[in-house]
C-alpha cells in the first residue's frame, strides 16, 4: 500500500519488494523531486506521520500524552485569562488528534 500526506509517502504491506522500492524511487526521481529519509520497520511498531502503527492498531506517541499532562498542568496555575484560554485552545487540538487515532484504529483498514 502506498499512503502519501504532504510530503511523506509510506510504503507498507507484508511483502515489499526490493523492484517495487526501486520504481518508487525513480518515480520520485523523475518528477524532479528528492528523497532525503529511508527508514525500514520489519515486525515491529513504526511511527508513520506522526502516528504509531503495530500491525492492525494505531496508537499516539507517548509524547502526546505527555503535552496533555504537562499542558492541564499548566492551565490549572495559569492566572492570565489570555493564556488560559490558548492553552485551553491547544489542549482541545491535542485532545482532538488523540480521537482521530482512536476513531481510525477502530476503522477497518483495507487489506490486499
Amino acid at each position: 500500500m502506498l499512503t502519501v500526506y504532504i510530503d511523506d509517502v509510506t510504503v507498507s504491506g507484508a511483502k515489499v519488494s526490493d523492484a517495487m522500492m526501486w520504481e518508487i524511487r525513480r518515480a520520485i526521481c523523475r518528477a524532479g523531486l528528492r528523497y532525503h529519509k529511508e527508514k525500514l520497520y520489519v515486525e515491529r511498531p513504526a511511527e508513520i506521520t506522526g502516528v504509531i502503527v503495530d500491525g492492525e492498531m494505531l496508537m499516539p506517541p507517548h509524547r502526546q500524552h505527555k503535552k496533555i499532562r504537562v499542558g492541564e498542568a499548566s492551565l490549572k496555575t495559569e492566572k492570565t485569562p489570555f493564556l488560559a484560554q490558548k492553552i485551553s485552545g491547544q489542549l482541545t487540538g491535542l485532545k482532538g488528534q488523540l480521537e482521530q487515532i482512536r476513531l481510525q484504529s477502530k476503522t477497518p483498514r483495507p487489506t490486499r
